[in-house]
């Protein structure tokens, strides 16, 4: 019987420990945002712009908890973007078409990021370039 009250006392912790985990989960927001780059017409000028959130999250001041960035462009050029947090120098060189980072946990769930591109080389292709861009920021407790 001892052995038991025990198990029962294990379960029940377990499942408030799940439900609380569950809860936590289900508690992270996100935002998203898609916009084309302005056009790039020459190599080693980078172009930047500014990423909102939209207006509804203006008040969101959650700590941010991930941030995933994709970027798409139809050229052979070669391509160096960063993202930053708006109005700081903290940046990440994003790598390849689609990227993940946690460098921003902590800021508000509201902030502004830049999106900078730099065409390095045309690799044969013409100016002028257009990056669709996409980022996604989660946020919560």
């Amino acid at each position: 019987m001892r052995f038991s009250l025990r198990l029962i006392s294990l379960a029940i912790a377990c499942s408030t420990t799940l439900f609380w985990a569950c809860g936590a989960a289900m508690a992270s927001e996100s935002w998203v945002k898609s916009q084309a780059s302005p056009g790039i017409t020459r190599l080693n000028d980078a172009v930047s712009y500014k990423i909102e959130p939209p207006n509804e999250w203006v008040s969101n001041t959650n700590p941010i908890k991930r941030v995933d960035a994709h970027l798409q462009y139809q050229s052979d050029a070669t391509v160096i973007s960063q993202l930053c947090l708006a109005n700081s120098y903290r940046c990440v060189t994003l790598s390849g078409s689609s990227f993940t980072t946690d460098v921003f946990n902590g800021e508000p769930g509201n902030s502004e990021f830049l999106l900078v591109h730099t065409v390095t080389r045309w690799n044969g292709s013409l100016p002028t370039l257009f990056i669709k861009s996409s980022i996604s920021v989660w946020s919560g407790h």
